[in-house]
């Protein structure tokens, strides 16, 4: 069963009913494939908390590098077999791990979609699992629109569900740092693709 319940995030606002979570934006990183053109705003609905109206961009980040790496690189091309992750060499070594800055403060106010501030809310973890994204778009827009002071959502990492991922708003601010790392020379990259038991292959 898909939910379909929007809170009334104004008015939960306007009560000091909703809950936001402060998060540091220098801890925030992502696995881009364009860092030159990061912060990439996405405006495709393709994604779980895209605008549905795609007037809004949405950029996804993590707060540390084993979530980016599930989310992206074994969650897209990652592929399960033998007890292993293989995945194809280039799909790591195209992509860079970028950080973020804001010109003027250091942290951003997300709406928090965990824990029991998403319970409270009268909604499950739905929001950061199920396949089809219709409700959570809404939830998306709902939020931009009816609170001007969130800079986007926290929520449960679907595939390290120990950890959490946030879905940025565009106008967060947030801009690139210079200088991206490439992945495969990360000082911590060994170490976890040896714990995820991920084989690299060439084709």
């Amino acid at each position: 069963m898909i939910h379909t319940h929007i809170p009334d995030f104004a008015g939960l606002h306007a009560a000091g009913e909703l809950c936001f979570c402060p998060v540091d934006i220098r801890a925030l990183l992502r696995l881009s494939v364009r860092p030159g053109m990061e912060p990439w705003w996405g405006t495709t609905g393709r994604y779980r908390f895209d605008d549905p109206a795609r007037c809004f961009g949405v950029t996804y980040v993590a707060g540390t590098l084993d979530v980016a790496l599930c989310e992206t690189i074994l969650h897209e091309v990652g592929d399960y077999r033998n007890g292993e992750w293989w995945v194809d060499r280039s799909s790591v070594e195209r992509r860079s791990v970028v950080h973020y800055v804001h010109p003027a403060r250091t942290q951003l106010r997300l709406v928090d979609l965990t824990g029991i501030s998403l319970k409270s809310l009268g909604l499950n973890n739905d929001v950061s699992a199920q396949d089809d994204y219709t409700h959570t778009q809404l939830l998306s827009r709902a939020i931009h629109e009816q609170v001007p002071e969130a800079d986007g959502i926290r929520y449960i990492s679907k595939h390290m569900n120990t950890a959490f991922a946030a879905a940025l708003f565009e106008r967060s601010g947030v801009r690139a740092r210079p200088e991206p790392t490439p992945l495969l020379t990360h000082p911590d990259i060994t170490g976890l693709l040896t714990r995820l038991r991920v084989r690299l292959f060439s084709l």
